[in-house]
């Protein structure tokens, strides 16, 4: 970090503050979903909970999906989506983009059936999965 920031957080602290995402949360920030393994060395679970609560706070949608013993990308990379925490975030990943879909529907479309769309297929979404019933 002192490379890519100048200095350690003792030492530059107003860099840091303007690296966090914490610092930028406003009321007008997108819909987010938050993905965090329980024992991800990049990102502090601490970190992405307070970010979590950052955007709740100021009326942000937020849905924050913590994943317990999985690292950083869910170990999805290799070998590709073979990890049950990656294959469930990439449903959540499907669902949240699909409520946030029908939510911006134009005057006139019906929001019930894009929400019910598979956002890759257009086919009807699972009803089952781990996040079913959320």
């Amino acid at each position: 970090m002192r490379n890519l920031l100048g200095g350690l957080p003792d030492e530059v602290p107003e860099m840091y503050d303007l690296a966090s995402p914490v610092h930028h949360v406003r009321a007008s920030c997108p819909p987010t979903l938050m993905f965090q393994g329980t024992h991800d060395a990049v990102v502090p679970l601490q970190a992405a909970r307070k970010l979590y609560r950052a955007l709740d706070t100021a009326g942000v949608p937020v849905v924050y999906v913590e994943f317990p013993w999985t690292e950083h990308a869910f170990d999805g990379m290799y070998p590709p989506m073979a990890n049950p925490a990656a294959r469930a975030a990439l449903y959540d990943l499907e669902r949240f983009l699909a409520c946030v879909a029908a939510d911006r529907q134009p005057a006139g479309q019906s929001a019930v059936n894009a929400s019910r769309a598979h956002p890759r297929t257009n086919s009807p979404a699972r009803e089952s999965g781990p996040s079913a019933g959320r």
